[in-house]
């Protein structure tokens, strides 16, 4: 949590001194509880219950850098532009143009599975692995990625139809739970 907490200072920093405030959207999600945000550009993040996420993105574009504690279904549209890479635990996911679920377990234990398209996932500093369509991957956040046994039907355990409001970066009304928060780097 320090090395995370420190990440974000650090990019805080040089996002200023470089003259740009990023945008940044956190959300928190209570237990049972689940929200979305939805992008101008069409890009979704659904946040699974007692879940965490920070979202970080410049000149008011779709995010490019997210931490996650806990479950997230991403559905994001390929640029190849700006991919989103994914901070969770020890490893990395990078979209490649996908639908895709990150659950990030207490235990530091990761697991991706891809609904659609393809995802780079990585962790330790290892050269990871690619996962298409209908693949789930595994790590423990330390050593490198594997293929999970009979993980070819991309399901994990959040449910992404049913959940999260319509509007752009507006909070669930039925989630009093949960809260969404945009704001730049300065506060406002």
């Amino acid at each position: 949590m320090a090395a995370a907490l420190a990440l974000v200072a650090a990019n805080l920093w040089y996002a200023r001194k470089a003259g740009r405030d990023p945008e940044i959207t956190f959300g928190v999600t209570g237990p049972g509880r689940r929200d979305s945000v939805v992008f101008e550009d069409g890009s979704k993040v659904v946040l699974g219950p007692g879940s965490r996420i920070e979202l970080r993105g410049r000149d008011g574009r779709r995010p490019s850098e997210a931490v996650l504690e806990g479950e997230a279904y991403f559905d994001w549209p390929h640029d190849a532009t700006q991919p989103i890479r994914i901070t969770a635990g020890g490893t990395t996911i990078t979209d490649l143009g996908t639908r895709f679920t990150v659950r990030h377990a207490a235990s530091g234990a990761v697991e991706v599975a891809v609904h659609e398209g393809r995802v780079g996932f990585a962790a330790g500093g290892t050269t990871g692995l690619e996962l298409a369509a209908g693949q789930v991957g595994r790590s423990d956040g330390q050593a490198a990625p594997v293929l999970a046994p009979g993980g070819r039907d991309g399901r994990a355990g959040l449910d992404h139809g049913h959940a999260g409001a319509r509007g752009r970066g507006r909070r669930g009304a039925r989630r009093p739970a949960a809260a969404l928060v945009r704001r730049g780097a300065a506060g406002a």
